[in-house]
């Protein structure tokens, strides 16, 4: 569904605190006027009543902050940074790869739970590097991913993995669970 610039955010019908986006208008070479798409199975909302559903962490949230965490590939965001993405930054149960709402996942455990190879996690980070990289209005805040529930090391392990220099969207977040 594309609908107005005006329209300024979307909820999902099951779950109106848990999953919500704010959406920038955009452009398409095919039209003049700015757009956003709205994902099926969500219901368009306004800005007074998005406010009101989600209080003042509406208020807070900026359009150009994304929350990266680390997920599995069958999108079981049950604890830690990935339920916090869930609750409060757009992810959604089920898709474990790539941008969702607010928020970007990089896999580092399998479908069964289990802990990707570092090879493979390397291959999620350069993907995400790579969009990153093209989606420069974007402010991208990486928790330490791997290093909860999949077991492994920032510093030996999973900080290696990343670029030596940065893209200048990309900020290492120190990353504690919400209380």
């Amino acid at each position: 569904m594309v609908v107005q610039p005006e329209v300024i955010g979307y909820i999902n019908k099951g779950s109106l605190k848990d999953r919500h986006v704010w959406l920038t208008p955009t452009l398409t070479p095919f039209c003049t006027t700015p757009v956003v798409v709205i994902p099926e199975g969500c219901v368009v909302v306004s800005k007074q009543k998005l406010e009101k559903l989600l209080g003042d962490l509406g208020r807070r949230r900026t359009v150009t902050d994304i929350f990266v965490f680390g997920s599995n590939l069958a999108g079981r965001h049950g604890r830690g940074a990935a339920r916090d993405a869930l609750k409060k930054h757009g992810a959604m149960y089920g898709k474990g790869i790539g941008r969702q709402g607010s928020s970007y996942a990089i896999p580092t455990k399998n479908y069964d739970l289990k802990p990707l190879p570092l090879w493979a996690i390397g291959a999620h980070i350069e993907n995400f590097i790579k969009y990153a990289e093209a989606h420069q209005q974007y402010a991208f805040h990486i928790t330490r991913i791997g290093c909860g529930l999949a077991g492994y090391n920032w510093e030996k392990d999973i900080r290696p993995l990343f670029p030596a220099v940065m893209p200048a969207n990309c900020f290492f977040l120190e990353y504690r669970e919400a209380v």
